[in-house]
């Protein structure tokens, strides 16, 4: 039986090859990509609702929303997400 953390061995999943999103249709919004951008860059999701002026609890839903449109399992594969695929879609952040 696979242990807990076995996925974490392979890393994240990856993106469809043919998009950058599982599902076109539903890309993540400008919010979700600022929000991404934050945990790219190592913030907290309380951090982060203290630089966006919203609530813990919204940002854990845009977290939640950012890991299914991406078809990601945790923060670790955000970071890595922003690094390799959204460079070309996040805006430029201090």
């Amino acid at each position: 039986m696979p242990s807990r953390n076995a996925r974490a061995d392979r890393g994240p999943r990856k993106l469809n090859s043919k998009s950058r999103f599982l599902d076109e249709k539903k890309p993540p919004t400008p919010r979700e990509l600022e929000v991404a951008r934050w945990i790219g860059h190592g913030k907290t999701n309380e951090q982060i609702s203290k630089l966006l002026g919203c609530s813990t609890t919204t940002v854990k839903k845009h977290v939640q929303h950012i890991l299914e449109k991406l078809g990601l399992e945790n923060r670790l594969g955000i970071c890595v997400w922003c690094h390799n695929e959204g460079k070309r879609l996040l805006p430029k952040g201090d």
